[in-house]
C-alpha cells in the first residue's frame, strides 16, 4: 500500500490514499505553498476516491481563521466524495482539544465525529 507521510515543521500528515485514510496531526500551522501541497494531492484524490474516506484532524494548535479556512477548503474537497467522514480527535484529558473539535463544528458546519483517544503517557 502507498503510503505518503509529509512532515512540515509541527505537522505530519499521513496520506494512505488507497485505504482512502488522511490524518494531518499537530501543529495546523501553513504556508500557502504547502497547503496548495497538501489541497492538490486531495483534489487528485477526490477524482477517483475509495470506497470509502476518512480523514482524521489530531490538531493541537490552530493558527488563527487561516487555519479554520484550511479546514473548510478540505472539507469543501472531500465532502463530494461519497462515504466521506470527518473525524477530531482529542486526548481524554485535553479539554481544550475538545472544545476546539466542538467549536469547529459549531462555526464551520463541518460534521466532525468526535474520537477521544488515551493519551501516550
Amino acid at each position: 500500500m502507498h503510503m505518503q507521510n509529509i512532515e512540515l515543521n509541527f505537522l505530519m500528515l499521513v496520506f494512505q490514499k488507497e485505504a482512502g485514510n488522511f490524518e494531518i496531526k499537530g501543529h495546523l500551522i501553513l504556508n500557502d505553498d504547502e497547503e496548495e501541497q497538501i489541497l492538490n494531492i486531495l483534489k487528485e484524490y477526490s477524482t477517483a476516491p475509495t470506497d470509502e474516506t476518512k480523514f482524521y484532524f489530531d490538531v493541537h494548535y490552530l493558527n488563527g481563521e487561516k487555519s479554520e479556512q484550511f479546514i473548510v477548503k478540505i472539507y469543501d474537497i472531500l465532502k463530494i466524495v461519497p462515504n466521506s467522514h470527518f473525524f477530531w480527535k482529542y486526548q481524554a484529558e485535553d479539554l481544550g482539544g475538545q472544545e476546539l473539535g466542538l467549536d469547529l463544528i459549531e462555526e464551520l458546519d463541518i460534521p466532525f465525529e468526535m474520537v477521544e483517544v488515551k493519551s501516550s503517557g
